[in-house]
């Protein structure tokens, strides 16, 4: 009795994590877009070397990993660190994937790389911020 008992609750806790990376990524994807509009606007109002270009995307995909990775670990509840690894992660992989199917070869491949820990660093930072908060229970 007691081993289907922990069972069922590691599958739903399992299961809690997988939505909270959903979630966390998608948030992350999101806001990132909007630092690199937001970004985009000011590099159009000011006369900024076109050399900030690749800086000003390392900063949007850091802030958008930050978010990401505070909003999963924050809706997973617990293993703050791990949770914003892996959203940071999937944030790296979905970019180096999107990146490579568009057409326009404007970085080499080996220039994506700094991508990795300008995503996971600010990730694993968010994550281990939301680790401490815990959802509150109603009584």
């Amino acid at each position: 009795m007691k081993y289907s008992e922990n069972r069922g609750s590691q599958g739903s806790s399992a299961a809690q994590v997988v939505k909270a990376e959903i979630i966390g990524t998608l948030v992350g994807c999101l806001v990132s877009i909007l630092a690199v509009i937001l970004l985009a606007a000011l590099f159009s109002m000011f006369a900024l070397p076109d050399g900030m270009v690749r800086y000003m995307g390392l900063i949007a995909a850091a802030i958008g990993a930050l978010v990401g990775g505070n909003t999963a670990a924050g809706k997973a509840g617990s293993r703050g660190l791990l949770c914003g690894l892996l959203a940071g992660g999937i944030l790296f992989a979905l970019y180096l994937g999107l990146s490579s199917l568009t057409g326009f070869e404007m970085m080499a491949f080996a220039e994506r790389w700094p991508f990795l820990p300008a995503m996971l660093l600010p990730a694993a930072v968010g994550g281990f911020l939301a680790g401490g908060r815990r959802k509150k229970s109603r009584k």
